[in-house]
């Protein structure tokens, strides 16, 4: 191992498992990207006090999070749009969404999801720094 760490006994999840992690204040939650769909997936939750949408791939090899709370408060609820990458879910207004958060098609074209702190990392990285993450159950 390069980096010394002191987590080593979190063992819920092979230390070189990938996922996609997010923190907000204290809480902390990782999706592993190989259990997401081989098709584009969409998750609707909750991290802390940050309503959130993952959107997702195992086959495409990616994984994002968004706040799904725009800035005139209204929150989005998605579902996934498939074979039409960069185009990857649809709100329930019936905008298009692309892999980049940006309203593509709808009343809201060009508006953007507003990124958050998340990244993709090794599961034995992310704890290194949020022990105790949340594991996404599907």
């Amino acid at each position: 191992m390069l980096f010394v760490v002191d987590n080593l006994n979190d063992l819920r999840l092979h230390r070189k498992e990938r996922v996609l992690g997010i923190n907000v204040g204290s809480s902390s939650k990782v999706y592993p990207i190989r259990n997401f769909d081989p098709n584009v997936e969409v998750i609707n939750d909750t991290v802390g006090d940050m309503q959130v949408v993952t959107v997702g791939s195992r086959s495409y090899n990616f994984g994002v999070v968004y706040n799904r709370e725009l800035e005139d408060c209204t929150v989005l609820n998605f579902e996934p749009v498939q074979n039409k990458l960069p185009i990857v879910m649809q709100d329930e207004e019936g905008n298009q969404w692309d892999i980049l958060g940006t309203a593509v098609s709808g009343a809201r074209t060009g508006q953007q999801l507003q990124k958050t702190n998340s990244y993709i990392a090794y599961w034995y990285a992310w704890t290194a720094f949020f022990q105790g993450a949340e594991i996404h159950q599907w």
